[in-house]
């Protein structure tokens, strides 16, 4: 099965299971696609070798527990082989005994490897794409904006009284997936309403410039499920009854007031 499109290729430290050397290797994580032709998939390759034409090790994402993949506290004391840190020195990439920032990845058969990378947001990059990807296999995640859309004060400023709803949210909406399928991209107001006591509820997407009339709504029981702790985003994934789906709906909530 061929593989999907690529996320994030880096060079990591590995060690795996009970072997206290660690190797030095490229990494690659791809996705799947929706049709399930191409797999999602972690590519090993050696990187002592220089040969990237054949990864010495292929983890499809179907291999990986559901709970398999864990941060863990960073260290210094990555043991690595001497052709290992040879190879280092003479690639230049980093220097040997710098902090690294470990996580786990556990398979369903029992075998564990650990990954160290070279500074915290690689780490945490690499754990947020795996814990979605266990989710939702065909749908990377996206880049935030590169600056905080939502005004600083504006989430302190919305009265869910004003929309008549439970609860309201500035977000920013994403591009990406149902983003592109429904007309409400960029700075908008999530609001939760409730319709009665035996229905579940809605969630409308509203303009801020025009707070009475929803751009869209979803059935709370249309929706599949919610998902956050990605960065400063969330994402909400709808089914096919409900406008612009299915998918995801992206959306940035920036750093809190």
């Amino acid at each position: 099965m061929e593989r999907g499109r690529e996320l994030i290729r880096d060079k990591l430290w590995i060690r795996q299971g009970k072997d206290p050397q660690t190797q030095f290797a490229e990494v690659v994580l791809y996705c799947a696609t929706r049709d399930h032709k191409k797999e999602g998939q972690l590519e090993i390759f050696e990187e002592v070798a220089h040969n990237y034409q054949k990864p010495k090790r292929v983890i499809h994402l179907t291999e990986i527990n559901d709970s398999g993949i864990r941060e863990m506290s960073s260290t210094t004391s990555v043991n690595c082989s001497p052709v290992t840190i040879n190879s280092i020195i003479a690639t230049s990439h980093y220097e040997v005994c710098q902090r690294r920032w470990p996580f786990q990845i556990e398979l369903k058969n029992g075998e564990v490897f650990e990954f160290f990378a070279i500074t915290e947001d690689n780490s945490r990059l690499w754990i947020k794409h795996l814990k979605l990807l266990l989710v939702f296999p065909y749908s990377p995640i996206p880049d935030e904006p590169q600056y905080n859309p939502i005004k600083d004060g504006f989430r302190a400023k919305l009265n869910p009284m004003d929309f008549n709803a439970a609860s309201v949210w500035p977000v920013y909406i994403l591009p990406e997936e149902v983003g592109s399928r429904i007309n409400a991209l960029g700075l908008h107001i999530v609001a939760l309403r409730s319709i009665s006591e035996n229905h579940p509820g809605r969630l409308d997407i509203i303009s801020p410039t025009d707070p009475t009339t929803p751009i869209v709504s979803w059935d709370r029981d249309k929706m599949r499920r919610t998902g956050g702790g990605i960065g400063s985003m969330v994402f909400i994934e709808i089914g096919r009854r409900c406008t612009g789906g299915p998918g995801l709906i992206w959306m940035y909530l920036g750093p809190k007031d």
